[in-house]
C-alpha cells in the first residue's frame, strides 16, 4: 500500500498529474496462490486495511482546504 499513500499524498497535496507520450508504466499482478489467499483472509490484512482507512481520513483533514488538481475518475466523470 505504500505507493498508493504516495500517491494519495500527492494528489491531496494539490499536485498535478499528466499524461506523458512516448512512455508507459506496466503492472502486472502477482500470481494467484494460497499465500495470497491467507492473507487477504488474515486478521493481519484487517489490520492494515484499517490503518490506510486511518490514513485516507488524516490526508483528508491534513488537506482539506487544498485544491484537487487531479479528480479521481469517477470525479471526472462526474463533470462531463
Amino acid at each position: 500500500r505504500n505507493k498508493v499513500q504516495q500517491v494519495v499524498h500527492l494528489r491531496r497535496a494539490g499536485f498535478a498529474f499528466a499524461v506523458l507520450g512516448r512512455a508507459f508504466v506496466l503492472h502486472f499482478p502477482h500470481a494467484k496462490s494460497a499465500s495470497k489467499e491467507k492473507w487477504l483472509h488474515s486478521s493481519a490484512h484487517r489490520n492494515v486495511e484499517k490503518l490506510y482507512a486511518t490514513f485516507e481520513n488524516e490526508i483528508a483533514q491534513a488537506y482539506a482546504s487544498t485544491s484537487q488538481r487531479t479528480p479521481l475518475c469517477h470525479e471526472r466523470n462526474k463533470s462531463m
